[in-house]
């Protein structure tokens, strides 16, 4: 597990606010994922030090200050960052977008596949080079389906994007999952890596010359 990023201190939101924020900025989450005893099995990330009556009063102060909003689906109560959120999110933790990149896994007519999504071509074909080198996608032949989607916010829907590139493969078993499986070396897959998908993974981009628009 990645130990909480760095920040910048350039916003009054506290650490807490901040670890929902990281683990909320692609994607929204209810109440049950985000409390602190289920949160480190839930989302492999350091949990807040909210209990649950701070937590909800937590969630319903950035709800008010629009910087989270919510819906309600099968019952449950779900919340998502919102632009305003998400613009102090980024003054605190300076998200690389141009590194950003994520993997998704599915059953396509029965054939477990992954589908690789990043904002630059090239940080798309290492993601799927060094993936298969290391044995994090069981790959040895089949088609490959590669393209271009403009204007993509589906990923992190409070921010918009120019585009993304896309790489789609069929795999040889579905035995793949979001972390890097324990054979791979991981010393190795660090050193090459071009991308990140959590924001600990954000670190490694921040030196000199590091861009974060």
């Amino acid at each position: 597990m990645l130990p909480l990023p760095s920040r910048t201190n350039a916003t009054n939101l506290s650490d807490d606010e901040l670890i929902l924020f990281d683990v909320m900025f692609d994607g929204g989450a209810a109440w049950n994922q985000l409390r602190r005893c289920n949160f480190h099995n839930q989302w492999a990330y350091p949990a807040h030090t909210l209990d649950d009556n701070l937590l909800r009063e937590t969630l319903s102060l950035l709800v008010a200050a629009g910087m989270l909003s919510t819906n309600e689906f099968r019952g449950h109560t779900y919340y998502h960052v919102t632009p305003k959120g998400g613009s102090l999110w980024e003054k605190e933790r300076l998200p690389v977008w141009e590194r950003f990149a994520t993997d998704c896994y599915s059953q396509i007519g029965g054939k477990a596949a992954v589908t690789i999504v990043a904002s630059r071509p090239d940080t798309r074909d290492d993601f799927w080079r060094l993936g298969c080198q290391s044995g994090m996608f069981p790959y040895s032949c089949g088609r490959i389906r590669i393209g271009k989607l403009r204007r993509f916010n589906t990923l992190v829907s409070w921010r918009s994007f120019k585009e993304f590139h896309y790489l789609c493969a069929f795999l040889e078993d579905g035995e793949t999952g979001y972390d890097v499986v324990p054979q791979i070396d991981q010393l190795t897959f660090e050193q090459e890596r071009t991308w990140w998908r959590r924001i600990g993974e954000n670190e490694k981009f921040l030196g000199p010359g590091a861009t974060t628009t």
